[in-house]
């Protein structure tokens, strides 16, 4: 059986980092701009604080703000600049945090059900008890650019065994849009997503700010290891990640592997405004709610209440919360 972990930067939040983009944004409108190109963006964070919820995509629109290319691909070089250099501050503090060989680790990784309610834990463990026997083999793929996980997990490759007794071992940790000892991918998903229109044939943009074009361009094999481990999960699991549309590609493709194979979903959400303690009746409607985004989102080929068999959700969970 193969376990793909897929986590997003609520991860690194969960650890105590501030890597959000507010967080980043709080940072940056106190950096004193390097050019007049600079000071204009910084003007347009500020003046359009809730567009830029989500950076890449603002970046997408605010292309439309320019007819002239280069300018915007120095806009695009100034962003993953700046944030790379706060991001590079925010990992320094990964050794004050006393995640390193935390075990708690090792429970969440070998029991992805661990804060499922229990309707869906029970689900969850009738679906890995249909193909009994045999080991599982776990996969991690990171959207972030700091090396979190990696500090936190364990040493040594076999973790320990889930509740049928399969023995877990840890395999591969893939940063798929880079790290901040490399290079980071600051990005859209496709073209579609440069308002611009006439950008969206500047092969020289796209190597710059389209992700699966940067890594192509890289000759990293991220995207073809990445697209391997979906294509061969039997579980995915999904924790800190907003699921948003400038990584769709991979969206989809856990969708089309969903749709085809018996795989699983385990989602963990955060949202502080569903007190799932305080309003314990309203869990499965919120439940069917993300199943309802995960499958628009996905594409997933069954109603929300079928896709209950094999998609779990976790509100507001502590999992991979390590400290």
């Amino acid at each position: 059986m193969n376990l793909l972990y897929i986590l997003g930067n609520g991860f690194d939040k969960a650890q105590g980092l501030a890597t959000s983009y507010d967080d980043f944004y709080n940072h940056y409108k106190t950096v004193k701009p390097a050019s007049e190109l600079e000071e204009r963006v910084q003007r347009e964070i500020s003046s359009h604080y809730d567009s830029w919820a989500d950076m890449e995509v603002a970046m997408g629109q605010y292309s439309a703000k320019f007819d002239n290319a280069d300018d915007f691909i120095s806009v695009i070089g100034i962003l993953n600049s700046r944030l790379r250099d706060y991001l590079i501050t925010e990992e320094s503090k990964l050794s004050e945090l006393g995640i390193s060989g935390n075990s708690k680790i090792v429970r969440y990784l070998v029991s992805p059900e661990v804060y499922l309610e229990t309707v869906q834990g029970v689900m969850f463990d009738k679906f890995m008890r249909r193909e009994p026997g045999g080991n599982v083999l776990l996969n991690c793929v990171t959207f972030n650019y700091t090396k979190t996980f990696e500090l936190a997990k364990p040493k040594a490759s076999t973790l320990g065994s889930t509740a049928d007794g399969r023995i877990v071992y840890l395999r591969d940790v893939l940063h798929i849009h880079g790290t901040l000892d490399d290079m980071i991918l600051l990005g859209v998903n496709d073209p579609s997503q440069i308002a611009n229109e006439s950008f969206r044939t500047n092969e020289v943009l796209l190597s710059e700010f389209v992700k699966p074009e940067i890594n192509s361009g890289c000759e990293n094999y991220r995207n073809e290891t990445f697209s391997d481990m979906i294509s061969n999960a039997d579980v995915i699991v999904l924790f800190g990640a907003s699921i948003g549309i400038t990584d769709l590609r991979w969206w989809k493709a856990i969708g089309e592997r969903y749709n085809l194979y018996e795989t699983a979903i385990v989602y963990y959400p955060y949202n502080p405004h569903q007190d799932t303690e305080k309003h314990k009746n309203y869990k499965k409607n919120w439940s069917l709610e993300y199943i309802a985004f995960l499958k628009e989102r996905m594409s997933l080929a069954a109603s929300v209440e079928s896709l209950r068999s094999r998609v779990f959700v976790g509100i507001n969970k502590p999992f991979l919360k390590l400290i």
